[in-house]
């Protein structure tokens, strides 16, 4: 997860009533993935501030935490910290005392900058968090935790190198995207390289490291009742993978999982991208550039590691859908009956002679759980971020890695399991979903509008076009 670095600065308090909020501060630091920078000078003119903001240029802060303590008269003082690559969160606390004269003014100041931004620099459209409150206070709390996670988001996608394996998987002409848009949008560096160097690796290996393991992937699957030739074929995979991140400095890979891994190695590699992305490399199946990215901003947000879902199933009775893949399974994301080792079991019809996928897939429930969920389509312009519930359910659902999800929001606002259908296809949402566990849909909206991106909204749904 990415640590974002915040520099705080205030304005001069006069009476010294107003508490002093860095020994919290950096208790909230423990807890949250923020370095704490503090001015050790108070700001109250436009001078003061830009010597300030020169100094936080210097620090590379992702943030200023510009605390209000008092009034300032300059409404000017607060430009200089809008002309510096970081974002601007405005702070104001409450009054000391509420009778007598007033102490600080605290909350005009705070209104006179917000209002120098959002007026006087208006063509500048410049984004401000608003914070209210002391350190402790829930207000604060839960605004600067969505702005510490969304942040985090945002520095590990931007400079984010990704690589496309192989290219876009066969007939997935959905998820194709524009280069230089997707460069541009999201701040990211993209490479194409073949998969073939994948396949040299994996063949390339001595025994020893890919038999421990396949100790530890077996080791830890309830059952397996797969060929151990598969399983060999799939840590060599997982091995051949984790080299072309690390050696490629990559911070997430776009993998084409089919046909070649079919040709070459024999399998579906469901189960090695589901294991690698449960120790922390993100990899995305069927060449899924921006669903790799999607995995990536989730991981950031949530200090967690994110899968790549298909959306198969809604029950309107149940105000339920199903999320689920084939068998790309995140073993610690597995419910009380863990995960299975399977040969994933292609439906025929009744009386069909059966042909399993060769390879290793996984078969697991989610543990109930809070969830996020991320779709960025129209080449990292849009987001469609949903938060979750993973339920018990109406029933086990589809063989393969799957859960059900209930209480759906989009955008924060509930939607039923039709309307979250209708978003999908009035926006042309590509097949895949980035889903982690954890609620961090906040955090993603303001990643969101941080990064200029259309966060898509919940309409009435309607039975006509």
């Amino acid at each position: 997860m990415s640590r974002i670095k915040i520099g705080w600065v205030g304005t001069r308090d006069r009476t010294g009533l107003a508490p002093d909020p860095l020994p919290r501060l950096r208790e909230l630091s423990k807890r949250l993935p923020f370095d704490l920078i503090s001015y050790s000078e108070d700001v109250s003119s436009r001078q003061a501030t830009q010597e300030a903001a020169a100094a936080f240029a210097q620090a590379e802060v992702d943030l200023v935490l510009m605390q209000c303590r008092s009034f300032v008269s300059d409404g000017e003082a607060i430009i200089p910290f809008t002309e510096i690559d970081a974002r601007l969160a405005m702070w104001a606390i409450p009054e000391p005392r509420r009778e007598g004269p007033l102490p600080l003014n605290s909350l005009t100041v705070f209104n006179l900058f917000t209002s120098v931004i959002g007026s006087y620099l208006r063509d500048r459209s410049i984004p401000v968090k608003w914070l209210y409150g002391h350190v402790d206070d829930p207000l604060f709390l839960a605004r600067f935790e969505v702005t510490v996670r969304a942040l985090a988001a945002l520095k590990g996608v931007k400079g984010a190198k990704v690589a496309l394996v192989g290219g876009i998987a066969p007939g997935f002409v959905n998820l194709s995207y524009h280069k230089e848009r997707v460069e541009r949008t999201l701040g990211i560096q993209i490479e194409e390289i073949e998969i073939q160097d994948v396949f040299d690796r994996a063949k390339g290996y001595a025994s020893q490291p890919v038999e421990a393991l396949v100790e530890e992937i077996t080791g830890r699957a309830k059952s397996s009742t797969t060929p151990p030739e598969t399983v060999d074929a799939t840590a060599r995979s997982i091995l051949a993978l984790q080299d072309t991140l690390s050696q490629g400095g990559y911070d997430a890979l776009a993998v084409s999982c089919w046909p070649a891994f079919q040709k070459e190695m024999g399998i579906f590699p469901c189960l090695a991208f589901g294991w690698l992305n449960d120790t922390g490399v993100v990899v995305s199946c069927e060449g899924d550039l921006l669903g790799a990215i999607g995995m990536l901003a989730l991981n950031h947000a949530a200090d967690d590691q994110a899968m790549l879902m298909d959306l198969v199933e809604i029950d309107q009775a149940e105000n339920a859908v199903v999320w689920w893949h084939c068998g790309v399974g995140l073993p610690s994301y597995a419910d009380v009956e863990g995960f299975r080792l399977i040969t994933y079991p292609t439906y025929l019809p009744p009386g069909a002679e059966p042909r399993p996928m060769p390879g290793v897939a996984v078969d697991m429930r989610f543990q109930p759980q809070p969830a996020t969920i991320l779709r960025l389509t129209d080449d990292g312009n849009k987001a469609l971020i949903v938060s979750a519930d993973i339920i018990e359910g109406p029933d086990r659902a589809h063989t393969g890695v799957r859960g059900w999800f209930g209480n759906l929001a989009l955008a924060g606002i509930p939607v039923t399991p039709v309307e979250l259908l209708d978003a999908v296809v009035r926006h042309g949402v590509e097949h895949h979903y980035a889903i982690v566990r954890g609620s961090v849909a906040e955090a993603m909206i303001e990643f969101a509008h941080w990064m200029g991106i259309e966060v898509i909204a919940k309409k009435p749904y309607t039975n006509y076009l």
